[in-house]
């Protein structure tokens, strides 16, 4: 049976959440990109069209659709990516300087004020 879109959009938050969790803003950055990019094509094959963020989704709707057996296939390969990115942001948690880059001392000030 393939996934529900409620099961994709859920590790989709999920991953959205692990890639947070890195210190680095230049890592959360990346990996938040990246997850928009990867999981576009399996929103856009179940219907979604608010998750994602609009340029993202035009981008994935020039690809490759996705069937049944492929969603299945991406839910396996992002859930054991969805593990391997909550592994690499408590690794560089533990290893986290003190030292911001300025554009993260300016998103501090935004939530703050």
């Amino acid at each position: 049976m393939p996934p529900t879109l409620a099961q994709v959009q859920a590790l989709y938050g999920a991953t959205r959440t692990a890639a947070l969790r890195f210190q680095s803003y230049n890592f959360h950055a990346y990996f938040i990109r990246r997850t928009n990019e990867r999981f576009a094509p399996a929103l856009a094959a179940l219907g979604d069209t608010t998750t994602i963020p609009a340029a993202t989704l035009d981008a994935a709707a020039s690809g490759t659709k996705l069937d049944a057996v492929g969603l299945d296939a991406f839910v396996a390969d992002a859930s054991e990516q969805l593990h391997t990115l909550e592994r690499s942001g408590l690794t560089n948690a533990m290893y986290a300087g003190n030292r911001k880059l300025v554009v993260e001392v300016l998103e501090q000030h935004r939530h703050l004020g």
